[in-house]
């Protein structure tokens, strides 16, 4: 992940869909990466290191019903179908929660005053994965979102050209071109 001067990761589109399919997946026979406390702190070494940090069961209850949000919205783009309220909320809210503003009076002046803290790390990759979405779907140069066209697999995919069907070339592809080979060598359709 490409890291700005500041040493934070910035803003990667990918990341939206990484964490999206995280998921189990029979068809991939991926894991739920979030089974796990361990699980949930490897993922997040990987993806997202200076936000991996202690996290709590409610926490990681919480990363996973936003995960659910998340590969809805997703779901809807690559179908081209609207988005689900509750589910488009929820990215929203951890969008506006990025930045706090409140009005204040004082001195019979009135002023927008942001609010300074340090978001939780649970906050930081909502918002981080929020954005990361947004870019995705809205952003300049967005890559096409679909869902893997194998048999069973659950996850999606930014395609990267307009031949690309399937999340991993050497998973679910290997996997569909060896059931296509199998039928053919066994006189079935292919």
């Amino acid at each position: 992940m490409a890291t700005q001067g500041s040493g934070r990761p910035q803003n990667d589109r990918s990341l939206a869909v990484d964490f999206s399919n995280t998921i189990a997946c029979p068809g991939c026979r991926a894991q739920d990466a979030f089974d796990s406390v361990e699980g949930t702190r490897r993922w997040l070494r990987a993806k997202a290191p200076d936000v991996a940090s202690e996290w709590t069961p409610s926490e990681r209850t919480g990363l996973r019903r936003f995960r659910e949000d998340v590969r809805r919205v997703l779901r809807a783009a690559a179908t081209g179908s609207r988005p689900p309220a509750d589910a488009l909320g929820s990215l929203n809210e951890a969008l506006n929660a990025a930045s706090p503003v409140a009005l204040r009076f004082q001195g019979g002046r009135w002023s927008e005053v942001r609010a300074r803290g340090r978001r939780t790390p649970t906050a930081e990759l909502r918002l981080r994965i929020a954005r990361s979405t947004a870019e995705a779907l809205a952003g300049p140069n967005r890559p096409r979102v679909r869902l893997c066209q194998a048999p069973g697999c659950l996850h999606l995919l930014f395609a990267r050209s307009s031949r690309q069907l399937w999340c991993s070339p050497s998973g679910c592809g290997n996997r569909v071109r060896v059931q296509r080979h199998y039928r053919r060598s066994r006189g079935g359709p292919a």
